[in-house]
């Protein structure tokens, strides 16, 4: 296997001809700015792979802020409450900012969390549901937004209030149209600021439930960013709310056409177009852009190509539950046998409509007996096995396992790496220990295994299961006669290649000093275990 990567025939390319030329070149420049975020962060810091966690601390904040600002504002005057929170009240200022700050950047994060997902093809099968909730959840936001910037009653406020009314009044909601409270002959209600500020209130109530639908298909989901780096966040937002305070806007007057109004490129980029055109084409733009958004697991169908969801064989399973445990999706149950006999009380089962195909299961399973069609421990055996007859492996070097998804796997720099002989797997995460023990009794000196960093990583949490399976013990563990000095398990991205590097300068030593491999030999490695009587959790 030295020389150049090897990647075996039936795994799909990471980006299909298929995609446009457009997603294509976003796709990379998305990708670069990752790896330069890596470079200065590290990728377990990088706020680019957290938007999702971000935009959750950032509607954290909102919470909190929008509390205290809600203590001192008056329905019955709008404006004059609001500039008296920005002069008189203690914080004030800097409150009203922070929370500015912070909706700008819960907006900025979700549409960013949203690309990025696309880009990734996550959207397919039984994503769909994650995708079309995202697509709610950021609508929530931009009427979050839109209602905020109405309590204000400034003239950016004003212009937002008199569009999205002319587009409502369109609507069969309202027996009189709300339009008319801005005709100009008498002060708008304090009613029409009493239902903006109930919408400003309980809209986040929607959001938290859009959330839970969001995230219902995760077992384990990730609701909070590393500490270090939230502090950071909240650190930044605080003092930049402190020294870039938001100036309140000219009150609105309704009995003047608005000129020069600052429009919020984040939450009004809709402005001109509003313009425009009138009402309907107005409402018809929202609805296209909606059905549009929430269509995309249909009208971008196979542009990513989609595995076979696993399958597990109840005749191998020994009712373990590591499968069970370890898919992040939960879309394995453990279903007790009509009659165990000999074999387990409990054999595994695989719900296609929920599993991702992911993969992680088949690292999961000693005697291989579940996973993808085409990735089970079985397979990446036999797979292992081909390579090895083909290329051979080095004595006196080490076999560097490269993940498929991460955009290390095809760079130049690994094959020329002293001693390296590359091989690019599927997955590091549903890599089977197996795989590794077959290369070291071939008489690699060694294996290397190059992961995606854990907060980027597309099959969540293989690298952290591997880890756990490689040295401590876990099921389908790394079998106690290999030598796990020999192994080496390390997550970077293309933009920490200097971290990856000294990784693998260190394993090299190490492995010098260790001596050669073992001498080749039998490549057969155990692929069975003791059935368990155990209870089915949950």
């Amino acid at each position: 296997m030295s020389g150049p990567a090897t990647q075996p025939a039936d795994l799909p390319n990471s980006r299909p001809a298929t995609w446009s030329r457009t997603v294509a070149v976003i796709d990379s420049a998305v990708t670069r700015l990752d790896e330069l975020f890596d470079r200065f962060y590290s990728s377990n810091f990088n706020p680019l792979h957290q938007s999702g966690t971000l935009a959750i601390v950032a509607f954290l904040v909102l919470i909190t802020t929008g509390i205290f600002l809600f203590l001192f504002y008056s329905i019955e005057h709008p404006y004059q409450s609001v500039a008296r929170i920005d002069t008189d009240i203690p914080l004030g200022s800097w409150v009203r900012a922070l929370h500015t700050y912070a909706a700008d950047l819960a907006m900025a994060a979700a549409l960013l969390h949203a690309l990025k997902m696309f880009l990734a093809g996550r959207f397919h099968g039984p994503r769909t549901r994650a995708w079309i909730s995202g697509a709610v959840l950021v609508g929530a936001t931009l009427a979050c937004g839109w209602t905020g910037q109405v309590m204000a009653w400034d003239l950016q406020g004003q212009v937002v209030a008199v569009e999205l009314t002319k587009i409502v009044d369109l609507l069969p909601l309202f027996s009189v149209p709300i339009g008319r409270a801005f005709a100009g002959l008498a002060p708008v209600p304090a009613s029409f600021f009493f239902m903006n500020l109930f919408l400003h209130v309980c809209l986040p109530l929607g959001l938290a439930a859009a959330l839970w639908l969001h995230l219902a298909n995760l077992a384990r989901p990730h609701l909070a960013p590393p500490r270090a780096l939230a502090i950071g966040v909240v650190g930044v937002l605080s003092v930049l709310a402190l020294v870039l305070r938001v100036p309140l806007g000219q009150r609105a007057d309704l009995l003047v056409i608005p000129r020069n109004v600052p429009i919020d490129l984040l939450y009004n980029f809709w402005l001109p177009l509003a313009w425009q055109v009138s009402p309907a084409v107005h409402l018809a733009s929202w609805l296209s852009a909606a059905a549009l958004m929430c269509s995309v697991p249909w009208w971008w169908k196979n542009k990513r190509a989609r595995a076979q969801p696993s399958w597990s064989d109840p005749e191998v399973c020994t009712g373990c539950t590591t499968c069970y445990k370890d898919c992040p999706f939960d879309a394995i149950s453990m279903l007790e046998r009509p009659d165990p006999g000999r074999r387990s009380q409990f054999y595994s089962w695989v719900n296609p409509a929920r599993c991702v195909a992911c993969g992680i299961c088949a690292g999961s399973c000693a005697p291989m007996g579940i996973g993808p069609p085409a990735h089970t421990g079985r397979i990446q055996l036999r797979r292992t096995q081909d390579l090895i007859e083909k290329h051979g492996v080095r004595a006196d070097g080490f076999t560097l396992l490269a993940c498929r998804h991460n955009p290390l796997h095809d760079d130049p720099r690994l094959t020329s790496l002293p001693g390296a002989s590359v091989m690019t797997v599927e997955c590091a995460g549903n890599l089977h220990t197996s795989v590794i023990e077959m290369l070291l009794r071939a008489g690699s000196g060694g294996v290397f295994i190059a992961a995606c960093p854990p907060r980027s990583a597309p099959c969540r949490e293989g690298p952290k299961w591997l880890y756990e399976r490689v040295y401590n013990d876990r099921e389908a563990e790394l079998p106690a006669r290999v030598d796990k000095r020999r192994v080496a398990i390390h997550a970077a991205s293309r933009g920490e290649w200097r971290s990856l590097e000294a990784e693998i300068e260190s394993f090299r030593a190490r492995l010098a000093a260790l001596g050669p491999g073992l001498p080749a030999g039998d490549l057969q490695v155990g692929t069975q275990c003791e059935p368990k009587q155990v209870a089915s959790r949950g």
